[in-house]
C-alpha cells in the first residue's frame, strides 16, 4: 500500500528520492532517466515543433510535495516550483491535516464555455430571442465539430445568450457551454466558437466579431476541505487554539482588503501552479480563471476559516480548467510519468488535488505568517541555494546552510 507520509524524504539525496519514487510507482529505469533532466524528455528538436523562434530550454526544479491524503487517497504530488518554502510548506500542511482525515473534495462536470460575440442591427429589437430560436442548430452545429468529444461527454450541453452594452455598441454574447470530459478544451471548443459564429452571422446577419472560449471557468469550481486538529497547530510562542485565531482573522482580513488579498491568494497559487505545470497544463489560463473568479466571488480570498469540533476547518473555492489528455502533454514524454506518479485518472482527480494542494499553500503560508513571521523559514530553505552560489559543493552545501 502506498503512503505518501515519507519521513526524512527532505534529508535523502536526489539518488535516494528516486529510488523510493522508483520502487513506489513501479517505474522504470528508462521513466527515471526521462524525468532526470531534460536532456532525456523534452529536446529542443520537439520544442521546436511547440513554440516559434526557439532557442533555448527553461528547467524548473521538479520536487514533490509528502503527506497528501485526498478524498481517502494517499497522494505523492510532484510540484515544479523555484521557490524554496513552498514544497515544504504544502508537505507540513499535509502532515498536520492528516489528523483530520486529509483533504476532502467535490467536483462537478468538467464544462468548458466558449463565447461567439457578434453585433445585431440596431433596429434589431429582441437578438436574445432571435438568437434562441435557433437553439438546437446553435447546439448541432457546435456538436458536428466535435464528433469525439460528443461520443466521449455529449459534447456541447447548452447555449445561452446575454447582451453587452458597451460605450459605442450593443453587444450580443452567446455562450456555448461544453463538457470537455478529461481535456483541457481550449482548442475544441474555440473551433466550435469559430464555426457557430459564421452560422449565426450568416443566419441572422449579424456582425460577427469574435468566437473564442472565456477564461472564467466558473462551472469548473472544485471545493476542498480540511480539518487540523488545533492541537497539533501550537508552536513555541501561541498554543494551537491562539494559532487557529489568527489565522482565521488573517483570512478575514485578506477578504477585505485588496492588497492583503492579492498576496493572500498568491499563496494559494504557488501551490496551484506549481502542480499545474508539473502536469503539463496551462498556466495562465489557470491563473486567469482563479484572479477573475476571485474579482467577482463574495470571497475574494478564495479560502476561509473556522473553528468546529476542536478543529480548524479550512475550505477553498476555485475553477480549475485543467485536463489529462490532449494539448501539450502528449509532447513532453516526461507528463505520463507525472501523471503515473499522481495516480489520476480523470480531470477531475487532478482538478482535486491541485485544489488540496492550492488550500494546503494557503494554510502553511498563513500559519507561518501569523506566528514566526515568512522570513526565518524561508530564508532557512533558502539557505541552501545561497550556499551554492558562494561556492559551495556536494556535502559542504548542507554544513554551510546549516
Amino acid at each position: 500500500m502506498i503512503s505518501s507520509a515519507l519521513p526524512g524524504f527532505f534529508n535523502k539525496s536526489i539518488q535516494e528520492r528516486q529510488e523510493i519514487i522508483k520502487n513506489m510507482f513501479n517505474l522504470t529505469d528508462e521513466e527515471i532517466a526521462t524525468i532526470q533532466t531534460s536532456d532525456h524528455s523534452l529536446t529542443l528538436v520537439k520544442a521546436d515543433t511547440m513554440i516559434e523562434n526557439c532557442v533555448a530550454m527553461h528547467s524548473t526544479p521538479i520536487g514533490v510535495a509528502t503527506n497528501f491524503i485526498v478524498d481517502g487517497k494517499e497522494i505523492l504530488v510532484p510540484m515544479a516550483n523555484e521557490e524554496p518554502s513552498v514544497i515544504a510548506g504544502a508537505s507540513l500542511a499535509a502532515k498536520l491535516a492528516r489528523g483530520g482525515g486529509g483533504f476532502k473534495t467535490n467536483s462537478g462536470r468538467n464544462i468548458c464555455k466558449g463565447q461567439v460575440i457578434v453585433i445585431p442591427p440596431s433596429t434589431e429589437e429582441d437578438p436574445i430571442s432571435k438568437v434562441m430560436e435557433i437553439k438546437d442548430q446553435i447546439i448541432s452545429i457546435s456538436n458536428s465539430t466535435m464528433p469525439s468529444m460528443v461520443e466521449r461527454t455529449g459534447g456541447t450541453q447548452d447555449a445561452t445568450a446575454r447582451i453587452v452594452n458597451t460605450a459605442t455598441n450593443r453587444i450580443l454574447v452567446v455562450e456555448l457551454h461544453i463538457d470537455v470530459g478529461d481535456a483541457m478544451g481550449a482548442n475544441c471548443v474555440n473551433h466550435a466558437c469559430e464555426v457557430v459564429e459564421q452560422y449565426i452571422s450568416e443566419h441572422l446577419h449579424y456582425i460577427p466579431l469574435m468566437g473564442i472560449l472565456t477564461n472564467l471557468a466558473s462551472e469548473r469550481i472544485i471545493h476542498a476541505e480540511a480539518h487540523w486538529p488545533i492541537k497539533s497547530l501550537s508552536t513555541k510562542d501561541f498554543d494551537g487554539m491562539s494559532v487557529a485565531r489568527r489565522i482565521i482573522m488573517a483570512a478575514d482580513v485578506a477578504a477585505s482588503d485588496l492588497a492583503r488579498g492579492a498576496t493572500h491568494r498568491k499563496g494559494i497559487m504557488n501551490g496551484i501552479t506549481a502542480v499545474v505545470l508539473a502536469t503539463g497544463n496551462d498556466t495562465r489560463a489557470v491563473e486567469a480563471a482563479v484572479h477573475s473568479y476571485a474579482s467577482s466571488s463574495e470571497n475574494p480570498a478564495l479560502t476561509k476559516y473556522y473553528i468546529e469540533n476542536d478543529c480548524l476547518v479550512g475550505e477553498i473555492d476555485v475553477p480549475l480548467p485543467v485536463g489529462v489528455v490532449g494539448g501539450s502533454m502528449r509532447r513532453d514524454p516526461a507528463n505520463p510519468i507525472i501523471k503515473k506518479m499522481l495516480r489520476v485518472e480523470s480531470a477531475n482527480d487532478l482538478a482535486c488535488v491541485i485544489a488540496s494542494v492550492g488550500l494546503a499553500s494557503n494554510f502553511a503560508a498563513i500559519r507561518a505568517l501569523v506566528t514566526t513571521g515568512i522570513n526565518s523559514g524561508h530564508m532557512k530553505l533558502h539557505s541552501k541555494n545561497i550556499a551554492h552560489e558562494a561556492g559551495a559543493v556536494g556535502d559542504e552545501i548542507n554544513h554551510v546552510a546549516a
